[in-house]
């Protein structure tokens, strides 16, 4: 399913944050995900992770959040020079708060069993009818799994899904991209505890491409 297409270069991408919850008590990680209804612009019909726009309350919003100490310097490190430790919260509230909204779970210390970990960015596509600069995250839940309780209509059929549950139109490229790089980060690293890397995947002259960034 095609995306609809805006004049091209007219849309600055707008910085976004999206979470990866992970079930990892079966064969496959299992994700929290929904899917797009048909009326939305951007991905619709697509499954995908909760997620969405940093608003302005994101960066103000009080309180700690399950992010280690090492992704929230990452962060600050890619938002130079504008670097503040409140944009960098910023990312990592919208995360949390997007997938309370549309999920109805509220993720805290008592739902994960893994920090919440800085996995990917990636930046939409010039060209497209919506323009995002994504941050994914990635965290473990605890078992028994929570109940997911109906969201704010962002997404339909919310549940726990596996790589081999989707079909080749319900994902974009960039989503399945995504839960590859989750998956592997968690055959590897199911505590999440190693070191941070993140890779970066984006459009450069008409070209993908991939970088990896690690704090130093």
């Amino acid at each position: 399913m095609a995306e609809p297409a805006a004049a091209p270069g007219a849309l600055r991408p707008k910085a976004a944050a999206s979470l990866l919850l992970a079930d990892i008590c079966g064969r496959a990680p299992r994700f929290l995900m929904g899917r797009r209804p048909a009326s939305h612009v951007f991905m619709a019909g697509r499954r995908v992770f909760p997620g969405g726009r940093v608003e302005r309350a994101d960066t103000l919003a009080d309180g700690a959040l399950p992010v280690s100490a090492d992704d929230m310097a990452l962060l600050q490190s890619e938002l130079r020079p504008a670097r503040t430790d409140r944009r960098a919260h910023g990312f990592a509230h919208c995360a949390i708060r997007e997938t309370a909204e549309e999920t109805g779970l509220a993720v805290g210390a008592s739902t994960l069993a893994t920090p919440v970990r800085y996995i990917a960015r990636a930046i939409t596509p010039p060209g497209m009818a919506r323009r995002f600069d994504t941050r994914f995250f990635l965290a473990v839940v605890r078992v028994p799994l929570p109940p997911c309780a109906k969201g704010d209509g962002e997404l339909d059929g919310i549940g726990w899904y596996a790589a081999e549950d989707h079909g080749e139109a319900d994902l974009h490229p960039i989503t399945r991209l995504v839960i590859d790089i989750a998956t592997g980060r968690l055959s590897a690293d199911p505590d999440l505890t190693d070191p941070v890397q993140i890779t970066f995947h984006r459009l450069v002259r008409g070209r993908p491409r991939i970088t990896a960034h690690r704090l130093t």
